[in-house]
């Protein structure tokens, strides 16, 4: 009576190992890849799988190892050279001397390891550069200018149209009255005609007049509110920087390349050297292919082909987007260790752009977690009306200790200030003029 079950158990048993034994020998490879694409991040600080570098380029080592020497010091190699290099192999210390007598660092790597890097790296294919991050950018300022070239067109041809209308009106009218036996209408200019017309229709002609001239001296008045106003601003930049990919792809922080933001009034403007932590192995970009990367090589003097530095420096001239007057304070420490803000509460999710703009304050209140302000940004009413706004967070902030402990003395005035449920940093007084100006 069991033996049916003890069948179709043991049938299972063996069907279910023999499926998973083939779903695994099926995805061995395209796992083994994956590894290897993860486990070659440690090398491509030194190594490309195709261009010389600090180190050779690996496409091919393994057949070079085996013909020049053996694949068992091909292993041996990657996991300590000096072993290889001791025993006296001749393609080794020949590979020593090439590379500046710079013997390859031992690495904690399995031979299994070694096999899934080298077939990413013998799979691997060059990404192919896609448009200029700011070929977007420029159609869409081409069709902005070509919609008001079609404006004046479309004026243009309007105006001509009207004219001729009056011309053939006129021509009739005389037609009629030559036929009455009636005297043609004078001759006049268009400019007196239309003076005729207008004393014609005195009230009519008032009514637009007065029209346009409080129309022109309110759209005046709030145009001169707009001066020194740049929301959107975006210069075009020696060097075509995307945020969005190294900041939003590679989640790189900010303060990386900014470093002075928690130190310093200024959030500073990275040296390229900082550039070529990472593009020193990183010499060919998504998007933009080698390009915008060989400005950068330009700006310090660094040679790709020979992966030295030449000693002929070219400055990049950036372009300052966001500039406050003179006689304005501001400090980016201040707001950020102290005041504890994000970056984006001022520039925006950078992570979604390529060169940095003065972000318009609507997108900035549609980021989450920001403080609503109505004020265009970089404007007096701006910063005020934050300051009127924002929270100062005390719980845990050594900078405001002392003064927390002043106001859990003082109840009254504790009381006052948390009339609204929150102690915002004009309550503290971040309204005083001599706070940003000097």
């Amino acid at each position: 009576m069991n033996n049916p079950f003890r069948f179709t158990f043991r049938s299972f048993a063996v069907i279910t190992a023999c499926l998973y034994f083939l779903l695994g020998f099926s995805t061995v490879n395209s796992v083994q890849a994956a590894d290897g694409q993860a486990l070659f991040q440690a090398c491509g600080a030194c190594h490309h799988p195709e261009k010389r570098m600090v180190g050779p380029a690996l496409k091919g080592a393994r057949e070079r190892w085996k013909k020049n020497s053996s694949e068992e010091n091909f292993y041996k190699w990657i996991k300590n050279s000096n072993e290889v290099l001791s025993s006296g192999d001749a393609y080794a210390n020949q590979l020593f001397k090439d590379f500046n007598k710079s013997p390859m660092p031992a690495q904690a790597v399995t031979n299994e390891d070694i096999d899934a890097i080298f077939e990413y790296v013998e799979s691997y294919t060059e990404p192919v550069a896609a448009v200029s991050v700011n070929a977007t950018e420029t159609a869409g300022a081409q069709s902005k200018e070509g919609g008001w070239m079609w404006i004046v067109i479309l004026g243009v041809i309007f105006t001509v149209i009207a004219i001729s209308a009056g011309s053939v009106r006129r021509q009739l009218v005389n037609a009629n009255l030559e036929k009455e036996g009636k005297d043609e209408l004078p001759d006049l200019t268009y400019w007196q005609t239309w003076c005729a017309w207008a004393w014609r229709h005195k009230v009519l002609v008032s009514m637009f007049a007065l029209f346009f001239i409080f129309g022109g001296l309110s759209d005046g008045w709030y145009r001169l509110k707009d001066v020194g106003v740049f929301e959107n601003y975006k210069p075009e930049q020696p060097i075509a920087f995307s945020h969005k990919i190294h900041a939003g792809d590679n989640e790189i922080a900010c303060q990386y390349c900014h470093s002075t933001t928690e130190k310093s009034k200024h959030a500073m403007i990275p040296s390229p050297m900082v550039c070529m932590n990472c593009h020193k192995a990183i010499q060919k970009g998504a998007i933009t292919g080698e390009e915008e990367i060989a400005k950068i090589y330009k700006a310090v003097g660094f040679d790709p082909a020979t992966m030295s530095y030449t000693g002929k420096t070219e400055p990049i001239r950036w372009v300052k987007v966001h500039n406050l007057p003179d006689h304005v304070y501001f400090s980016h420490q201040q707001h950020v260790v102290a005041g504890q803000l994000d970056c984006k509460q001022c520039h925006g999710e950078m992570k979604n752009e390529t060169v940095a703009r003065v972000m318009p304050h609507e997108e900035l209140n549609a980021i989450e977690g920001n403080v609503k302000v109505d004020r265009a940004t970089l404007t007096m009413g701006w910063c005020i009306e934050c300051h009127n706004k924002a929270e100062v967070k005390m719980d845990g902030n050594g900078y405001y200790t002392e003064l927390k402990q002043r106001l859990m003395n003082n109840k009254a005035l504790y009381q006052k200030h948390l009339a609204d449920e929150k102690i915002t940093v004009e309550e503290l007084g971040g309204w005083e003029c001599a706070k940003c100006h000097y």
